[in-house]
């Protein structure tokens, strides 16, 4: 009961949170004569866009951050997000993670932001992996979808569940309201674990993820001369030239050469294949080859569905470790140094860990080594879907 309380306390917050990124109105917003004049004046005068983003800036400020620098726009694209032929404008900061999304018909719009994992072009619906900064569930494997285009765009469905003592919890939000399942063995709540994937492949798998949106730096206006159709971008799963066939094709064909990276072959290449971001598509770590530990360091590779084709990400740890949740790396130099490694739109972001990160983490969710493999293993993996999960 008292474990059920808190997962209804938790998604209640979480709800409301998701609620707080409607669209703010905007007073005596100023008119623009089109969307491209509109979204310019966005991009490229912060006045502007703080009047347009209104108080939703207030609890970003508060609970995200205030930093200028950790604000301030990264990258950005213009993509039709509804199929209604007019582009919205998305702006991203890399220093939250979070993207602010914009339309224009006839009048500019502020639609919200959030940590958005992708968008559905046939209704309009945004969605979102996880959940906002320590209210929800697993954050695992928790999913929220919700419209933004209505005014009242809360969430039209949540997916989830917890991992406890090797039982499993299941959680949805429908169109009938939530309903939290009982605890029990995978496998055993059959009606549960299906209707779970069925959402799944309802909402998250057909979805176009924010990473293969093409994005462009703020100072480059070009994207406003050939806004991208969603609708056309779509991810095809089990068919000829998608991330299994892709990735099996890279490491046989030794892809990664010419693309100016240390990855040298005096010693066995090793590889392995872990879902770091646990999106259901896997990155590739490949080692460069030295033949001393010190001197090897690894590179992440992520499968790009816009192009069809693996492409480099950054530079990934020697050691890799996970606990289900991210990947760490450990080096030995002068003394451990824990590094957390995860994906900040098209590139990898490293954060070091403070003693008292490590201590908590080796005390309550400590990660397990990973072993390298050979590349004729993981190619194998790649091809069959046997990665690690």
């Amino acid at each position: 009961m008292k474990r059920s309380l808190s997962l209804l306390l938790c998604f209640t917050l979480m709800l409301g949170l998701c609620l707080f990124a409607a669209p703010a109105a905007s007073a005596a917003a100023p008119k623009y004569a089109s969307w491209r004049e509109a979204y310019t004046a966005l991009l490229t005068d912060e006045k502007a866009r703080a009047g347009v983003i209104g108080s939703a800036a207030d609890y970003r400020n508060r609970y995200f951050s205030s930093d200028p620098e950790a604000l301030a726009i990264t990258a950005y694209a213009a993509a039709d997000i509804n199929g209604d032929g007019t582009p919205e404008l998305l702006l991203y900061a890399e220093g939250t993670g979070l993207t602010d999304v914009f339309t224009y018909d006839g009048a500019l719009r502020y639609l919200g932001y959030d940590a958005y994992f992708g968008f559905l072009p046939e209704s309009g619906e945004a969605v979102v992996h996880g959940h906002w900064h320590g209210a929800g569930g697993s954050g695992t494997n928790e999913w929220s979808v919700r419209p933004l285009f209505m005014q009242d765009n809360g969430p039209s469905a949540y997916l989830d569940y917890l991992e406890d003592g090797g039982k499993r919890r299941y959680s949805f939000l429908e169109k009938d309201g939530y309903r939290s399942g009982d605890w029990a063995e995978p496998g055993k709540n059959k009606a549960d674990e299906t209707r779970y994937e069925e959402l799944y492949d309802q909402y998250v798998r057909p979805c176009v993820r924010l990473e293969d949106i093409p994005f462009f730096a703020p100072d480059n206006l070009s994207s406003f001369d050939a806004p991208i159709e969603l609708k056309y971008m779509r991810r095809l799963y089990n068919a000829v030239g998608t991330f299994p066939y892709t990735c099996e094709e890279f490491l046989q064909q030794k892809r990664w050469k010419g693309l100016g990276l240390d990855i040298r072959d005096e010693a066995a290449l090793s590889a392995l294949l872990i879902d770091m971001d646990n999106d259901g598509v896997p990155e590739l770590l490949l080692t460069n080859g030295a033949k001393k530990a010190s001197e090897r360091g690894s590179y992440i590779f992520r499968y790009d569905a816009m192009n069809d084709r693996m492409r480099c990400i950054g530079a990934g740890p020697d050691a890799v470790l996970t606990n289900g949740r991210a990947l760490y790396g450990c080096r030995i130099s002068g003394g451990a140094v824990w590094t957390r490694y995860s994906k900040a739109l098209l590139r990898i972001r490293t954060h070091i860990l403070s003693d008292a990160e490590v201590s908590y983490l080796e005390k309550y969710d400590a990660p397990v080594p990973l072993k390298w493999q050979s590349l004729e293993t993981v190619a194998d993996q790649a091809a069959k879907g046997t990665w690690q999960k």
